[in-house]
């Protein structure tokens, strides 16, 4: 007779089997906040979703905290658990941060080693490449391109804490009609601009341009809310 399991075992075994679907939920929930699905403010009430997708709550309640974690939900006393309401205050706030990182993470990298300047360079030129009628994989091109800008500074938690405010300003890119605005021409040549700036080491061209660049994204989401 084969040898019993052993019980420690597989208690982590069934811990990680769970855990890889509370992960699992969190990113369906995730993909649903990012397209504006499931909108700003809109409560996620653990019973009802745990009914609707075929897990336990236990399992529904590790994924909210994983999202709450990344900045998109919040747990409120006696109201439960909603998706993060977007205000003014906060996504004013929210680029004062971002400013702050990029301006930091641009003299970095205009200082740094040249294989920082050629990462920014190519996933501006990865943005270029992207299909113009996928929306979706556009901004997946922009974030990807302001991470790369991030990564110069070379720090773990910094890269960390804006991978989080990056998931912040995924609900604020969910709310603004960017595909209505804007073309992938639109997109593509402002990141351009900012990597020529950044290969060709013009310190003062290229902060010039990450601002304005910054400051329109934030007037977008700014205009959206007052049209909300």
């Amino acid at each position: 007779m084969p040898p019993q399991p052993n019980a420690i075992g597989a208690r982590i075994g069934a811990e990680l089997q769970r855990r890889s679907t509370a992960a699992e939920v969190a990113d369906i929930l995730r993909a649903l906040i990012f397209s504006g699905e499931i909108a700003s403010g809109e409560a996620l009430r653990e019973a009802q979703l745990a009914t609707s997708i075929g897990v336990s709550r236990q399992v529904v309640r590790e994924a909210l905290f994983r999202l709450e974690g990344d900045g998109l939900v919040e747990r409120l006393p006696y109201k439960g658990t909603s998706v993060r309401t977007i205000t003014a205050d906060g996504v004013t706030d929210l680029f004062n941060v971002r400013m702050m990182v990029e301006l930091t993470a641009l003299d970095a990298v205009l200082t740094g080693p040249a294989d920082d300047r050629e990462r920014v360079v190519a996933a501006a030129r990865a943005m270029a490449e992207v299909d113009p009628d996928a929306w979706p994989q556009v901004i997946e091109a922009d974030f990807r391109f302001h991470l790369a800008l991030v990564e110069g500074l070379h720090s773990p938690r910094t890269t960390a804490f804006y991978r989080t405010l990056q998931g912040e300003l995924r609900l604020c890119s969910a709310m603004t009609n960017q595909g209505q605005q804007y073309t992938h021409a639109d997109y593509s040549n402002s990141h351009s601009q900012i990597a020529t700036a950044i290969a060709g080491r013009t310190k003062a061209k290229a902060r010039d341009l990450l601002v304005k660049h910054l400051e329109r994204a934030r007037d977008d989401v700014l205009a959206a809310l007052g049209e909300h």
